[in-house]
């Protein structure tokens, strides 16, 4: 009886001691998967381009600012309390600058040129991702009502426009609802470690071994199927054209001065780079193409008859760098020839 009652016993603390090493396992496994996932979630942070990653989206973006509502600018030499130059920048996700860091995002090198030229001056980047001239005309009137208005008003955009096409087919309409909802499900169902299932995908892209899912595949989205008769070049530039004379009537009203500013592309670009004629080759890449070369003769129309509107689409004409790293987003050197144009012209209208 005795020997049996000790088996037994020994046989529990066995079991109780076997249950409390596999805790003590699990405790260390999930500790070491949470420091694995804030390693990569470092990573993925100090890497810009994750930003254009499966499952991201700009408002899980580290390079937001205080507000979490806009893109981080570096402004070196704004000193509050003295007389300072508010100047809003609006866009897409080039002016957001999606691929590059804070400091190479066109608003920061604007700042730093205005800067050296000794203007204590207040730059923000209003830039959102997806939006096309009538959101960032919505987005700046809604701000002149909680008289929030700048000295100078910057707009700067075009490819958006020109897709108006995808996916709903009208001019000026927001089309990018679906992608975002896309973006925001996939991080959701990624679970506990999202980061490392990230950046565990993107290796396994690299390597060859998973293919890159594209939210049209998800969502049963033909990007270049729409409907033929809502939507032409001249409708898109006329809803263009409207929302720059929607500004320009407001100016002397708040006391503010705008300015526009069409965008250059990659087919805009005389000479590419090997780099660029990879993208340009690529058949990801041949609808948008197709999209924005549809336009040359049309905008080139409308932007010589227009002096509201800064034409930069042969800016990187004597360039032969790289400049494009997609269809429309640049590398830091683009952006900073880009804001060195635009601080050109709000040099010579503050001397005025």
């Amino acid at each position: 009886m005795d020997n049996r009652f000790l088996q037994f016993f020994k046989r529990k603390e066995k079991f109780i001691s076997a249950i409390k090493s596999f805790f003590a396992l699990l405790g260390i496994v999930v500790a070491l998967l949470f420091l694995i996932e804030s390693f990569f979630a470092k990573i993925l942070e100090d890497d810009p381009v994750s930003f254009w990653t499966d499952g991201g989206d700009y408002r899980h973006h580290p390079y937001l600012d205080s507000t979490m509502k806009h893109r981080e600018t570096k402004n070196p030499c704004e000193i509050e309390g003295e007389e300072m130059l508010k100047v809003y920048m609006y866009g897409g996700s080039t002016m957001f600058g999606a691929g590059v860091h804070p400091p190479e995002t066109i608003p920061s090198y604007y700042a730093n040129i205005l800067c050296k030229e000794g203007i204590n001056v207040k730059v923000k980047n209003m830039g959102q991702l997806g939006y096309n001239s009538s959101q960032e005309v919505l987005k700046f009137i809604l701000g002149v009502k909680e008289e929030d208005v700048p000295d100078i008003a910057i707009f700067y955009g075009g490819v958006n426009d020109m897709n108006s096409k995808i996916p709903i087919g009208y001019p000026g309409i927001f089309t990018t609802k679906e992608i975002f909802k896309y973006h925001i499900q996939k991080r959701e169902s990624r679970g506990y470690f999202p980061n490392t299932i990230e950046w565990i995908g993107r290796k396994m892209v690299e390597l060859g071994l998973k293919e890159i899912s594209f939210p049209d595949e998800d969502l049963d989205i033909d990007y270049f199927d729409y409907p033929e008769g809502n939507y032409s070049q001249d409708k898109v530039l006329k809803v263009y054209a409207q929302n720059v004379e929607m500004v320009k009537n407001i100016e002397n009203v708040y006391d503010f001065t705008s300015f526009f500013y069409w965008q250059p592309d990659i087919t805009t670009k005389k000479v590419l780079s090997k780099e660029e004629k990879a993208i340009m080759e690529d058949e990801d890449w041949q609808g948008m193409a197709d999209i924005y070369s549809s336009f040359h003769g049309p905008a080139s129309f409308f932007l010589d008859d227009n002096d509201k509107v800064t034409d930069l689409r042969e800016i990187f004409d004597d360039y032969e760098k790289t400049v494009f790293s997609d269809d429309c987003h640049k590398y830091p050197e683009g952006n900073k020839i880009i804001a060195e144009r635009m601080a050109k012209d709000t040099l010579e209208y503050l001397k005025e």
